[in-house]
């Protein structure tokens, strides 16, 4: 399929989505836009009497602005003293930082409740977004191809992309308010690992393809061994996680050492090795930070030089044709001022380093979505099927299954996203899978579905 017709029938395709729209509990959303709004005036009378806004009201002639990262900054950093962790991303002239990352790390009870207050506050206003947007008990987002500059969708009205689910209460919220049609689940089939995939395509890494190809190789196991010092047996889901979204990921995507071990130091605390390598804890798991501190690593500052071992072995001796890649790739675009993507798009113009390396990733991945999504789309109404399309987040197309269906439209998903697609685009060299997980209660609740 030529990137025009794909984009034409994706825009159909995506009208039809549209049409469909999703089932929303407006009461529960009223219900919880009311405890939400209690829980932040509470917040705004315990601080009220505080030392740190009686200071502020003070230096702004009784104006407490939260909102106001200036105002907040110059509070923390020049009139309380706190050392700041983070800076400005400003080469010219970087100042504190007073980020979400950057007040986390301030062990304050202000703070605190600062960042408390803006969950609640943003939180509120997603309710409230939702409620409005949605007509008839029906939420019906806009789904675009033509706003991103990696040719990917976006999606307004309201941001159906860009739903909470790493807060856990967050995401608990807003997501028990997408419930499904009567009859059916409500849920999503996801493109599982798909952008690392793609990356292969580009690269062809031997290491990466040997770990794509071996379903029973884990590079994000293996990691999380390497960065937290641990054995196979003691990598515990928590560890796991990390080492994929605090390194791999982001080493992927073109950071480097210090802000991966920023990360990985930060969550140390939470966890516990899978298994028991001392005697002393029986009852449960050794704490990583007690395991690391017998291996030597006490500070962050050694926690911190052992991570950038691990990056200079990670791209120095693991996957040195994916580094080769990127140099080289990033080489032909300054030369030639633009790069192709392998589905025909071409992007061009002023882009940072990182964003030339992903964009032909993060791009191609979404086209497989896209095209997967039209063929599925497509089948659904030729088929007379119950089951509809309801949205799509990227790598995953969300969906209503209507129970007596639920079988055959997953078996079509699979047939569609996993092997149909590799017929269409024969440079797709690495196997695709998926994975499903749906609820017959709300977004909120899905659970894995073996297809």
């Amino acid at each position: 399929m030529q990137p025009n017709e794909l984009m034409l029938r994706g825009t159909l395709a995506l009208a039809d989505v549209e049409k469909n729209g999703i089932r929303i509990d407006v009461h529960y959303c009223t219900n919880q836009q009311k405890i939400v709004n209690k829980k932040i005036l509470e917040i705004e009378n315990e601080m009220n009497g505080s030392k740190e806004i009686k200071l502020w009201k003070k230096i702004y002639k009784d104006k407490f602005n939260a909102n106001s990262d200036t105002q907040l900054a110059n509070i923390l950093y020049n009139y309380l003293k706190i050392k700041p962790t983070r800076f400005t991303k400003n080469e010219n002239n970087p100042k504190p930082s007073v980020d979400k990352i950057a007040l986390a790390n301030i062990n304050s009870p202000f703070v605190h409740s600062i960042l408390e207050g803006r969950k609640y506050k943003g939180l509120c206003d997603n309710l409230k977004g939702i409620i409005e947007e949605t007509v008839d008990g029906i939420l019906r987002p806009s789904f675009d191809l033509n706003t991103a500059r990696t040719f990917r969708s976006s999606s307004s009205n309201i941001n159906f992309q860009n739903q909470p689910i790493r807060d856990p209460e967050m995401g608990k919220i807003i997501r028990r308010a997408f419930i499904p049609r009567p009859g059916s689940w409500i849920g999503g089939i996801d493109y599982e690992g798909i952008e690392v995939k793609i990356s292969a395509v580009y690269h062809k890494d031997r290491t990466m393809l040997k770990y794509i190809k071996h379903p029973e190789s884990d590079l994000h196991r293996d990691m999380a061994m390497e960065c937290y010092m641990l054995e196979s047996r003691e990598v515990s889901k928590d560890t796991r996680y990390c080492a994929k979204n605090q390194f791999v990921f982001p080493q992927f995507y073109g950071s480097w050492y210090e802000p991966c071990a920023q990360s990985l130091w930060d969550s140390i605390d939470k966890m516990k090795l899978e298994t028991k390598r001392y005697d002393f804890r029986m009852d449960c798991g050794v704490p990583l930070k007690i395991n690391l501190q017998k291996l030597g690593i006490k500070t962050y500052k050694q926690f911190e030089n052992h991570i950038k071992n691990v990056e200079d072995r990670f791209w120095n001796e693991k996957f040195t044709g994916y580094r080769d890649w990127k140099i080289e790739w990033v080489k032909k675009y300054e030369k030639k001022g633009y790069f192709d993507m392998l589905t025909g798009f071409r992007c061009k113009g002023v882009m940072k380093r990182n964003d030339v390396i992903n964009y032909p990733v993060q791009g191609v991945a979404f086209h497989c979505l896209l095209w997967s999504l039209i063929k599925l789309n497509r089948w659904l109404k030729k088929n007379k099927m119950r089951s509809m399309i309801i949205g799509q987040i990227h790598d995953d197309i969300t969906m209503d299954i209507f129970e007596t269906e639920f079988e055959d439209v997953l078996k079509k998903c699979e047939q569609i996203m996993c092997k149909d697609i590799r017929k269409e685009w024969e440079w797709l060299i690495v196997p695709l899978s998926v994975e499903a997980a749906f609820s017959p209660t709300s977004w909120h609740d899905v659970k894995e579905v073996k297809i």
